[in-house]
């Protein structure tokens, strides 16, 4: 019954939430929500974080993409580069992750205009990553791809088969069903801004930048101005040496 609930059931579930909220946050409602401006405190523990983290969730889509068709295709060679590409993604969102939550905890400025979003969100990826890297690093699970391929698989097709899912470990079991809260939850936090991306800059008229240079340089400037400098002086001095006062 729970395999069912996790594997047959939420899939749906977290996909009806995240699609409602990304078209309303997104499309209906796109000027309500922002990524907060924590970026001014504390810049170079932020840098490091938003690189690791960002890159890390890219790289670790697509080695999740890799791992889905080597398991509907039954590919061994995708199976192992989703492992270690994933497993060095995992390693990149896990440190991004811990870096932002000890800045937001450590630094006053941050913690202060922090909110429970933000500290669930972060806590979400430490967890998903924690868990992926264990099993990955220490358990040593392995080639699990050839029953997750399949299963996602026919909940595309509206066919879920959860009897695909029932021989996983636990922690792996864990290790989705944080996912999909995670995906349920997206569309109602600040992460609905991974949707803002300026698609318009791809189809935009070029614009023509112009720059101003001037027209004589400053140590020529310099020079050029002494001489005048001089000539002011001379046409000046008559008028100050004018005709003596008479005295009575």
């Amino acid at each position: 019954m729970l395999d069912t609930t996790l594997f047959a059931i939420a899939p749906y579930v977290a996909g009806a939430l995240f699609i409602v909220g990304l078209i309303y946050r997104g499309f209906i409602n796109p000027f309500m929500w922002t990524a907060g401006p924590s970026g001014f405190m504390e810049r170079p523990a932020l840098g490091a974080a938003l690189l690791s983290f960002h890159w890390g969730i890219i790289t670790l889509l697509i080695a999740h993409l890799i791992g889905l068709v080597a398991g509907l295709f039954v590919i061994p060679v995708l199976v192992n580069v989703f492992y270690w590409l994933g497993f060095a993604s995992g390693v990149l969102v896990l440190y991004g992750s811990t870096l932002a939550l000890v800045r937001r905890i450590i630094v006053p400025e941050v913690r202060a205009m922090s909110r429970a979003e933000d500290y669930i969100l972060l806590l979400l990826f430490f967890a998903i990553a924690g868990v992926a890297l264990y099993l990955a690093w220490v358990t040593r699970v392995f080639g699990l791809s050839l029953s997750v391929g399949p299963w996602i698989g026919s909940i595309f097709r509206f066919q879920p088969d959860a009897s695909l899912m029932a021989g996983l470990p636990l922690l792996n079991k864990v290790h989705i069903s944080l996912f999909l809260t995670l995906l349920a939850y997206w569309p109602y936090t600040k992460l609905v801004h991974v949707w803002a991306f300026p698609w318009r800059f791809i189809t935009r008229p070029r614009i023509t930048m112009r720059a101003y240079v001037a027209p004589v340089p400053a140590p020529e400037l310099a020079t050029l101005a002494a001489p005048a400098d001089e000539s002011l002086m001379q046409q000046s001095a008559p008028i100050s040496r004018g005709a003596p006062a008479r005295t009575s």
